[in-house]
C-alpha cells in the first residue's frame, strides 16, 4: 500500500496525538521519512492536522512529545 505525503504527514499527526507506546516505532518511521527531527518539527505537523489546542492538552501531546524528542 502506498500513501501521499499528505496521507502519511496526516497519520504521523495521529500517532503523536494518541502518544500510545505501540506507536512509537511507526512514529519513528513515519518522523525518518518526513525529516521531522525535532520537537518543534512534531508540533508543526500536529498543528496542521489537528490545531485545537484544547484536543492536543487533552491528549498529553506535551508529554509525548517531550518523550520523543528529549
Amino acid at each position: 500500500m502506498r500513501f501521499t505525503r499528505l496521507e502519511t504527514e496526516y497519520i504521523l499527526a495521529l500517532k503523536l496525538l494518541a502518544g500510545r507506546p505501540k506507536d512509537r516505532g511507526d512514529i519513528q518511521l513515519l518522523c525518518r521519512q518526513l525529516q521531522v527531527g525535532t520537537r518543534i518539527q512534531a508540533q508543526q505537523m500536529v498543528d496542521r492536522y489537528i490545531p485545537d489546542k484544547q484536543v492536543q492538552q487533552l491528549n498529553h501531546l506535551d508529554m509525548t512529545l517531550s518523550t520523543l524528542f528529549p
